[in-house]
């Protein structure tokens, strides 16, 4: 990851949030999806769970294939049941 500084001119009570935007947006989208991870991580280490309990889950359904066809008189409507 890239290193910078940056520094704040003037006291924390009277900057609002304009610095910490202007920081998280110079990190670039790489390096907040990082901290983000970084903090959940610790959060759920916290709660007395494991780091390597964290992945992605998945889930796999299936869609049954349709079996036969609609007549040639009758055509499909996106609203019907078929």
């Amino acid at each position: 990851m890239k290193r910078f500084a940056m520094i704040r001119s003037r006291r924390i009570e009277d900057a609002g949030r304009d610095f910490d935007i202007d920081f998280w947006q110079r990190l670039g989208t790489e390096a907040i999806l990082e901290a983000a991870w970084e903090l959940v991580v610790t959060a759920h280490q916290w709660k007395g769970g494991r780091r390597n309990e964290l992945r992605v889950q998945r889930v796999i359904t299936s869609l049954p294939i349709a079996q036969g066809s609609v007549s040639r008189r009758r055509r499909l409507r996106g609203h019907e049941v078929h």
